[in-house]
């Protein structure tokens, strides 16, 4: 794998390193898609992600990319996203790395579901129905995340959504006894 920081700039006349574009494409797609599976994102979010590659289209190191997505299990996701920067959001193919146009189907569902859901997920009542209590919001947000995980796994695929569940069952558990002592740092599992 290459240098994860490739460039530098100059601030308050300092060199600070900033993050490769592969690395900062990866980044904001993973921040992107696991707001998504929690509870909603906004356009914004995809624009970000959109313009970073099209800033980027010249110099992508395009093995790590792939690398980096498999490596983290965004593989299916980001061509699935891929079809919304390049129907929706006026990215071109050519600058969207690994296209698959068979995605597009999936794709529009997705669209569909940010469109209605709102910004970040403001449309959701699951958030505005979380009882009170610690217990009863945890097991709340279990029920929330296990059927929008469910959903999920049609919309992207099962091995997504799955290790997504994972993900949030072991962090979830992790953080109980802080949030039962109130020193919850964590919106994982909250």
């Amino acid at each position: 794998m290459s240098e994860t920081y490739t460039d530098a700039v100059e601030f308050d006349r300092m060199e600070v390193h900033v993050p490769s574009y592969c690395v900062n494409a990866v980044y904001i797609f993973n921040h992107l898609w696991h707001h998504f599976l929690t509870g909603g994102i906004g356009l914004r979010q995809l624009c970000d992600w959109v313009m970073v590659l099209h800033t980027a289209k010249e110099v992508l190191d395009l093995p790590e990319l792939e690398k980096y997505l498999k490596g983290f299990g965004l593989w299916e996701p980001w061509r699935t996203f891929g079809c919304i920067a390049v129907n929706h959001l006026g990215l071109s193919e050519k600058e969207f790395p690994f296209y698959d146009a068979n995605k597009q189907k999936q794709a529009e569902r997705i669209l569909d579901r940010i469109l209605r859901e709102g910004n970040f997920g403001q449309y959701l009542t699951a958030r505005d129905n979380r009882p009170d209590g610690i217990i009863r919001g945890k097991l709340h947000s279990l029920r929330h995340i296990s059927r929008r995980t469910a959903e999920m796994a049609t919309l992207i695929s099962p091995r997504c959504a799955a290790e997504y569940y994972v993900h949030f069952l072991i962090h979830g558990i992790a953080a109980l006894p802080d949030a039962l002592l109130g020193r919850c740092t964590t919106l994982y599992g909250s």
